[in-house]
């Protein structure tokens, strides 16, 4: 395949005993999950970049786009169940050329359960209990009859968590002593409701999808330590379409499909004891409750050629329609970072207003006349056999394939955008095969970053544009049996037009490189019996040259400075083998080397030089290095009770201190996550 492409399988994921998408993924090569305090989801960062809401990824249920666009991919690898997956198919590095907008540094499609003939009337539920008051509960059915499948899923999980000491946060520094909860606990209560259903007879197929979860912040959306806030962001597709082959040689894909999205959300900003210092009644916090919806609407057509010598094309077509509305703003205090006036009186900032107003009128926190956009998007890609072409060629080799692409997408708020890419592989035989690979991708603004007002944090910039990378890789392979193969890759990305903030406003401003080492052995004797070895190396670095001057007239300009918040080097091993007919035992382990701090200097005013001295912005010590340790047991084909099993798994079984990056400053200690904890599952197929 012309991309560096990992395929991780039901049976690898079920003996593993992760318990959502975001700890599948933690095995891959090049990937690294973590938490951020503000907002309870796991990002998903790709060889060193990753983002609240997973910006950078393009992740996608049977072929379909899940992205938002207000938030991106917000909440769901943190809520999707693993009972549903059949196989998860990962690109790391560019894929626009096909996807589009956000298939940046890598492209995560899950594809899920369905109907089949052999599973036709079988029906699965289970039921588990773990640690933190952890409840699990799946249901699912599958009928197939001559050209008519159906299947159903559903799926809740909700618990506690296990929450974790806070020593300092933002209050604790920006007020005096006792205006603030720390040292207090991060808030790690979780629930999730997963419906999932698939139809189809014939080639025409209906699948429809809803998630209704609520979590707490971790920490706080200020990151200061709160305790009465809540996320709760439901979402839902359907989807129709036809899928067949029209000829020999020529195959059709066409689909339409409607998105939705609801944010319900409770923001408390400063916890009472904080809201306390600006003369709020007793025992009430400064809270908001932001409200939004968002739809998308779509169509894909996408053709398949066959042609002669083992080559093909692909081409299709996309249209998209998105929209954000009833975006409201309710609140108890003036949050906005300016004087508000409501019916004619004047509110200072952080004052109370004398109970919870509908600030939406005057004072809403997105615009949402603007928060609309149409896009437009073609694609063709040839995939040329060269070796088939040319009988000459064989003599060099087995297999020489080309493969060249191009997409364009036309967004009508923010411009338009070029994605094309190459790759060429080559195998000489059947134990060598190598891939040169280059690309380029994009990611549009969200409609946050383009709309967002009233934030006394940030503010959004209608005149920004997508922002773009180049990526180039080069992979080596080796089978050495044939059940053992070996891998290393190289890459170096360059993203350009980079969205950021700088003071209260996003910009496009800077050029970012990210270079590194992916290697992995994978050995597979049968689908009981494997194991895999992976180790990343990375580097990250800012080539903007930023100038930044003192309150004097010292003038500075930045080199090239390491990014920090990403660490360096991650490794993954995971064993797999059936002990007996009747045990299956799985080990994994995943280690995350130390987070250096950014490098980026800045100058910091003091009573000895109060024009400013200049020095690293962030002087904390890195994030220390851990390795989590998890196992997992599973007792099945007992011939006294036939259809049932047992899954009994740990994780962080030597209760390593895993704490996640704090690249805000304002949480010093970063956000410590789980310690040892335990889940059993009861399962019975009928």
């Amino acid at each position: 395949a012309p991309s560096i492409i990992s395929v991780i399988t039901e049976e690898q994921i079920k003996n593993s005993g992760a318990k959502n998408l975001g700890e599948v993924l933690r095995q891959v090569a090049g990937f690294n999950v973590h938490l951020i305090t503000t907002y309870p989801d796991t990002v998903v960062a790709i060889r060193g970049w990753g983002a609240s809401g997973n910006p950078s990824v393009k992740i996608m249920i049977n072929g379909h786009s899940t992205e938002n666009p207000l938030d991106g991919n917000a909440g769901l690898t943190i809520a999707f169940p693993v009972d549903l997956i059949k196989k998860v198919e990962i690109i790391r590095g560019p894929g626009s050329a096909l996807y589009g907008n956000s298939a940046m540094n890598g492209v995560i499609n899950i594809i899920t359960k369905d109907a089949s003939p052999l599973r036709s009337g079988e029906g699965v539920i289970s039921a588990g209990y773990g640690s933190f008051n952890t409840y699990k509960g799946t249901g699912q059915f599958s009928y197939s009859k001559d050209d008519f499948s159906l299947f159903l899923f559903a799926d809740h999980t909700s618990g506690d968590g296990d929450p974790q000491l806070i020593g300092k946060d933002a209050a604790s520094a920006m007020f005096p002593p006792g205006f603030s909860l720390a040292p207090g606990y991060s808030n790690e209560d979780f629930r999730n409701n997963i419906f999932f259903t698939k139809m189809s007879y014939r080639n025409v197929y209906l699948t429809g999808f809803f998630k209704d979860s609520r979590h707490e912040n971790p920490v706080g959306i200020s990151n200061a330590i709160t305790d009465e806030n809540k996320v709760s962001d439901p979402s839902a597709f359907a989807e129709a379409g036809y899928e067949g082959v029209l000829s020999e040689n020529m195959r059709l894909s066409a689909k339409a499909y409607y998105d939705c999205k609801g944010q319900d959300f409770t923001y408390e900003i400063f916890d009472q004891k904080t809201s306390a210092f600006f003369g709020y009644p007793k025992d009430q916090g400064v809270i908001g409750y932001p409200e939004s919806k968002s739809e998308k609407i779509g169509s894909e057509m996408m053709m398949t050629f066959s042609l002669p010598k083992s080559s093909e094309i692909v081409a299709g077509a996309l249209f998209e329609s998105l929209k954000t509305y009833d975006v409201k703003s309710v609140g108890n205090g003036n949050i906005i970072g300016r004087p508000m006036i409501l019916d004619g009186v004047k509110y200072m900032p952080m004052q109370y207003l004398g109970g919870f107003r509908d600030t939406s009128e005057s004072y809403n926190y997105l615009d949402q006349d603007k928060s609309q956009r149409t896009v437009y998007a073609g694609y063709i890609q040839g995939t040329w056999n060269i070796a088939e072409a040319f009988p000459v060629l064989k003599q060099i080799g087995k297999n020489l394939t080309l493969t060249a692409g191009v997409r364009y997408d036309d967004y009508d708020d923010v411009g338009n955008s070029l994605s094309p890419r190459m790759g060429l592989v080559y195998a000489p035989n059947d134990r060598f095969f190598f891939k040169l690979l280059y690309g380029e991708a994009f990611r549009a603004p969200s409609f946050a970053e383009l709309y967002y007002m009233n934030n006394p944090s940030v503010i959004g910039n209608p005149n920004l544009k997508p922002e773009t990378i180049k990526t180039a890789e080069i992979l080596a392979g080796i089978n050495l049996t044939d059940r053992i193969t070996a891998t290393a890759d190289f890459f170096r990305i360059q993203k350009e037009d980079n969205i950021r903030i700088t003071q209260t406003n996003y910009i496009n401003y800077g050029e970012i490189e990210s270079l590194g080492v992916e290697g992995e052995i994978r050995v597979s004797f049968d689908k009981h019996r494997y194991g895999y070895f992976n180790v990343t190396f990375q580097k990250m670095k800012d080539l903007t040259h930023e100038t930044m001057s003192d309150l004097g007239s010292s003038v500075y300009t930045q080199d090239d400075f390491d990014m920090g918040g990403y660490p360096q080097v991650l490794a993954n091993l995971g064993i797999n083998s059936d002990i007996s007919r009747y045990v299956n035992a799985n080990v994994s382990v995943s280690y995350v080397g130390s987070i250096e701090r950014s490098d980026r200097m800045q100058f910091t005013a003091s009573e000895t030089d109060p024009d400013g001295t200049l020095e690293k912005s962030d002087q904390r010590d890195p994030v220390g290095s851990y390795a989590l340790f998890n196992m997992s047991l599973i007792f099945h084909n007992f011939d006294f009770a036939k259809g049932w099993e047992l899954q009994l798994t740990g994780y962080n079984l030597f209760n390593a201190d895993q704490r996640d990056p704090d690249i805000s400053g304002q949480v010093p200690d970063d956000l410590p996550r789980w310690g040892r904890n335990f889940i059993g599952k009861l399962t019975y197929t009928f």
